[in-house]
């Protein structure tokens, strides 16, 4: 089995590049099983569900029939953290390279700090932007009722919403909005929705 190092020279059984639902189970496994672990992540661990969908239902986890994502971030997290894994945040992953001879996989960051001097290197920066509408000035009207990804749903509560899109987080935004609104409108630039 290869072992992954860095370039602070920690040598870890297992580098995560990303703190997501599927990393952070990746890193309970692995700590169950007794692995020295690191998981690089951008600002905050919980990928997707954390930075774009905290307050949005899950429905497709099991032992939940229904839980809001920032619920599960939680839960994970805690999972995964009860073995001490090495936690990097803010950095991105810049190269993976495998050393010839030894085997060993060497994960460099465009941050090059020593462990001693900020309490650990870090890695990772998850891409996590919206797609944004391509209509002129649109920009001068975000958060004045324009929002790309909703973090608080009481705002929404009795209003008229219009949700954009035709994916998957279109759909569960409508289907999670729409009780406590006014009314809600799902717009798609198509006359039919992808298939499953």
């Amino acid at each position: 089995m290869s072992v992954g190092g860095d370039s602070s020279g920690d040598i870890y059984d297992v580098t995560i590049v990303g703190g997501g639902p599927t990393g952070l189970f990746a890193a309970f496994y692995a700590g169950l099983r007794q692995m020295k672990i690191k998981i690089i992540d951008s600002p905050q661990l919980g990928g997707q569900l954390a930075a774009l969908y905290p307050e949005k239902y899950i429905y497709d986890v099991a032992g939940f029939p229904r839980v809001l994502a920032k619920d599960l971030v939680a839960y994970q997290v805690e999972q995964a953290l009860q073995y001490d894994p090495t936690v990097c945040l803010e950095e991105k992953v810049t190269n993976v390279a495998r050393d010839a001879d030894s085997g060993i996989l060497t994960v460099t960051t465009d941050r090059r700090l020593t462990p001693d001097e900020d309490g650990g290197d870090r890695g990772g920066v998850g891409a996590f932007m919206p797609r944004k509408l391509d209509v002129p000035r649109v920009e001068e009207l975000v958060g004045k009722g324009i929002q790309y990804f909703v973090t608080d749903t009481s705002g929404f509560a009795g209003k008229r919403i219009v949700i954009v899109g035709g994916g998957d987080s279109a759909f569960d935004w409508a289907l999670g909005l729409h009780e406590q609104a006014a009314s809600c409108m799902l717009i798609h630039r198509s006359d039919r929705f992808p298939r499953p």
